[in-house]
Parts: structure tokens; sequence; C-alpha cells
């Protein structure tokens, strides 16, 4: 007996030694690595954890080269939730992969970082309720004498709807869900459309234009968004049959001349089928090429203005452009504006690229000279501040619980010395900025 444990003992130190995989085990380091347990935010549908270790813990001569954090739902966890002696984690039968694997292997010097956190969301992991309860453990990787350890934390266990309930005492629980409260928003532009609602240069088949934004639709709910800024005049032109616009190019095609059907319409009923809002997104100024407006029907004010080149109309580098120093093209932009909120069930109107297209003192030169006003800059700035305002006005008095927006570029100091944008320098804006920095 004695003789086969002298065996048994001779085969384990040899195999030991020779063998090709590296040595992997679990050490407990007198709480070098914890656990910090759960945080919630409730706008991602996501919950946090965090992990930190204490270096001055660790055996001495140790290199950490690993850290992350373990977790796998509950019901699918049969054995401990750790690495195996071959590099594999096990978290039940048939050595089944925890999900949600964090490891900043190589990425930083662990010497000076010692803190990690991960989110698990819906994209992360396969949610089947808000009570879900997920097992959770760190681990901490290093190398000593040439071998790799692994040390882990407790196992802790948190689920979305204890953690919320914690954190959000008496509200509604909707955590792993598009939440009305948080804006989710995805800009979808005439480019992103073409394809849609044209096939072969002309408006294209019904069923076919339904199916693919069913698709498109669900892809952008998948994707987490709840929100959908659709592009409905791009180059004053108009993506459904307007009294005010033409009807674009971009929906009937290059070959076609009228649309048989209302592709907007059909948009804004799948979105709300599928629980998405929809704001509609304009561009107050920019118009057609010379080129393109040149076909645009005599029937449309903006081809009345550019025939009769009474400045309302104003051409830079090809592009035409409205001139909002005048009242009757705000009203222009405003009636078209309030004709989408009455035509369809929109959430809001949102407005892009509603500056001023170039410097020069000729794009409005004749309106200056009978404005009053001295400052070319000030002038333009009053005018664009006019358009907004009439939007605003517009927006809500057509439709009290729609919403107006408005996307600016982003280098606010630029917005004013070239565009005529007055939103940058606004006492907000002072206080927010730190010079001490």
């Amino acid at each position: 007996m004695r003789y086969k444990v002298a065996v048994c003992l001779l085969l384990a130190i040899i195999l030991s030694v020779f063998s090709i995989v590296p040595k992997i085990e679990a050490v407990d380091e007198n709480n070098a690595l914890t656990l910090l347990g759960a945080t919630i935010n409730p706008e991602l549908g996501a919950l946090r954890f965090g992990a930190r270790y204490t270096s001055s813990r660790l055996l001495e001569d140790s290199s950490v080269v690993s850290m992350g954090i373990l977790i796998c739902p509950m019901d699918s966890l049969n054995n401990e939730l750790a690495f195996m002696p071959d590099g594999n984690l096990e978290s039940g039968i048939e050595n089944l992969r925890a999900q949600g694997i964090s490891n900043y292997l190589g990425k930083k010097g662990f010497s000076s970082y010692s803190y990690i956190d991960y989110y698990v969301t819906k994209s992360g992991i396969t949610i089947d309720s808000v009570d879900t309860v997920f097992a959770v453990r760190a681990y901490l990787g290093y190398m000593l004498s040439g071998e790799l350890y692994y040390t882990y934390s407790e196992t802790i266990t948190r689920s979305y709807k204890t953690v919320f309930e914690k954190s959000f005492p008496g509200e509604k629980i909707r955590v792993g869900e598009a939440a009305d409260d948080y804006m989710k928003g995805i800009w979808i532009s005439q480019y992103d459309m073409n394809a849609l609602y044209v096939n072969n240069g002309v408006q294209r088949e019904k069923s076919s234009y339904i199916a693919l934004v069913r698709k498109m639709l669900q892809n952008i709910k998948h994707d987490g968004f709840n929100t959908v800024f659709l592009h409905m005049r791009p180059f004053g032109d108009s993506m459904y049959e307007s009294q005010f616009f033409p009807v674009s190019l971009y929906v009937k095609g290059s070959s076609g001349t009228s649309i048989s059907y209302d592709p907007i319409k059909i948009y804004i009923e799948e979105a709300k089928y599928a629980g998405i809002s929809v704001h509609a997104w304009i561009n107050p100024l920019r118009l057609q090429t010379v080129t393109e407006m040149n076909s645009v029907s005599d029937k449309y004010l903006t081809k009345q203005w550019y025939n009769a080149k009474n400045d309302r109309i104003v051409e830079v580098e090809g592009r035409l452009y409205l001139n909002p120093a005048y009242q009757e093209v705000i009203g222009l932009i405003c009636n078209g504006a309030a004709e989408i909120l009455d035509k369809y069930d929109v959430d809001g109107i949102h407005i892009d690229d509603y500056f001023y297209p170039t410097t020069s003192a000729s794009f409005d030169s004749a309106a200056f000279a009978k404005s009053g006003y001295t400052s070319l800059s000030e002038f333009r700035e009053n005018n664009i501040n006019i358009l907004v305002k009439s939007l605003y006005n517009t927006t809500h008095s057509t439709d009290k619980s729609a919403v107006f927006g408005v996307s600016p570029a982003g280098n606010l100091t630029y917005l004013r010395s070239t565009y005529f944008i007055d939103v940058a320098y606004t006492t907000l804006f002072r206080s927010a900025v730190r010079t001490d920095l």
C-alpha cells in the first residue's frame, strides 16, 4: 500500500514538472481583491459591477497580468465560477463559459491601475426578465516564479430587481428596456433611406418598402435606440407630397415623376408599432442645386423666387439657399414644419444646418442695406434668432405636445464667427468652462 502511494506521488511530481499546461490555482491572498458590489444605470439598462485590488496584500515578487469580473446567470451556474487548470472557465456542465468576461490583459500596467468595472447590458447577456439573478466574482491573474496564479473575490448574487428597488425606491422598473424617460436617438438621413425609397430609379414597390422599413426598425430597436430623427426635408424638397415643397428625388427616384404611396406615413406607423418615437428632421435654409431647381415646378414658391432673382434665394457655389432676412422666407419654412405636424403623428420637429452658408457680405447685401443695422454679424444673428423662435412657436402652436430640437455644430466659437448663430459664450457656457485645468 505504501509502495503504491509512493509511486503515485512520484508520478504526480513528474507530471507537474513536465506538463505543458500552466499551473493555475486559486490562492487566498488575505483579501487582496475586493468585489465592490453592484450599481445600476437605468438609461443603459445595465448593472455595473466593480472590483479593486490592493497590491501591498499580494505575495512579494508577484506581478499582476490580468484582472476581470466573471458573470453568469444563476440558472446556468452548476459549478464554481472560476478558471480551470487548463485556462478555461468552468461555470457549468460541459465547460459552459460564463457570459460577460472583462479582461484588461496587456492594455495598461496594473502597477498603476488597480480598479476595473464592467457593465452587464442586454447586448452583453441574454436577459429573460428583470428578475434575472447573476452570480458575480472578480478575479486577478498574476505571475509568481514563472507560474500563473488566480486569486478570486467572494461570489455575490445580484438581480436587476433588487438593485433597482434599492437604488430607486418606489419607481417603476423599466431596466433593460427602452425607457421613455431617456431619449436614445438615431439620425436617419435621406442617404440612409434612399435605398429603401427607390429601386431601379423609381419608387420601390410598396410591399418591398414595408418589409425593408420593418427590418430597419427592428435593427434600430435591437441596438437600443428608442427615437428616430427622420430626414423629411434635406434640400428644400419633401419625402412626401407637400403643398410647399417638391417631392424629393431621393424618394421618387431619378427616373420617377411622382410617388404612388406615402412612404412617410408607412414609416411612422411601423415605428409607432415598434415602440419607436419619430421626430421630423428638416434643413430649413438649404435648397437644391441650380441644375435641380431648373426641373422644379413653377407652382412652388421657391421656384418662383428663383425665377424672380429677388434675393429670397441665393446661390453659393452651385447650391441654392433661402435668405432668412425676409419674413416671407421664414413663413415658408414654418408652413412646411406645420404641414408635417398636421399630416403625421410625429413627436417633434428637429432642425439642422440652420446657419448661413457663407461669410460673404454679398449673400444678403440688399437686405442688410435696408435693415438699419450697422453690424452684419448682429443682423445675421438676429435673423437666425427670429427663424429659430418662429419654428419653436410654430411647433408648439400646431402641436402642444411636440418637441422642438436644434442640432448646432460642436464648436461654439466657430458657430458665432462663421455661421452667425448666437449660441456661444452665454453666461451658462462661461460658467461651465474650467480655466484652472
